[in-house]
């Protein structure tokens, strides 16, 4: 896998969400939980600008295998997670509850498999690097009848994806034709990168 690692990748996804139809998911984060998060993450403007967009909206960004929503930035809060540091704030995790972990000393980006003992299955350089590599992975794990199943905001959460990785994507051949077939059928269009061919 070669990553272009865009800079403004979380910015990107912070500016789609700010656009984008709301999809909350669970309880937004009281006042006093938000200002501990966002005192962690102040290392990071634009980790504070995605919280609070989160928060504010409030919305979520889940899709396919992977779920980002405010009550996840309290993860290892409290909650006898042990694995995550002070210093440390969950940006996301996928459906088997492997987690996300971003450091506001190192701007490192960890992803930790639960059931191996939350062992380090690989790191992002920064944040955006790591809203890379995600978006990378949700089109990677795509199929098409999830595309002809989505309803219009887990469709636009998708194409985002598609787009902010999408030099990537078709430099490694990754995006399944059928999946490229009902995405034309939903009425969207590809990259322009994919016309190239």
């Amino acid at each position: 896998m070669r990553l272009a690692q865009p800079e403004g990748a979380l910015e990107r996804l912070t500016e789609f969400l700010a656009s984008a139809s709301p999809v909350p998911v669970g309880d937004a984060l009281s006042n006093d939980a938000l200002a501990g998060v966002v005192d962690v993450a102040a290392a990071d403007p634009g980790v504070v600008a995605l919280i609070e967009q989160l928060q504010e909206s409030p919305t979520s960004f889940c899709v396919y295998d992977f779920e980002l929503y405010p009550r996840m930035f309290l993860r290892g809060k409290g909650d006898g997670l042990t694995v995550v540091g002070d210093d440390e704030i969950c940006l996301g995790r996928n459906g088997g509850g492997d987690i996300y972990l971003w450091s506001a000393k190192t701007g490192r980006v960890r992803f930790l498999i639960h059931d191996q003992g939350w062992r380090v299955g690989h790191e992002a350089d920064g944040v955006d690097a790591f809203v890379e590599r995600v978006m990378y992975d949700i089109v990677e794990m795509a199929d098409a009848d999830q595309i002809e199943e989505a309803d219009d905001d887990y469709l636009m959460r998708f194409a985002f994806a598609l787009e902010l990785a999408a030099e990537s994507v078709f430099e490694d051949e990754v995006l399944d034709d059928d999946v490229a077939e009902a995405l034309r059928g939903r009425g969207l269009g590809l990259p322009a990168i994919f016309d190239e061919d």
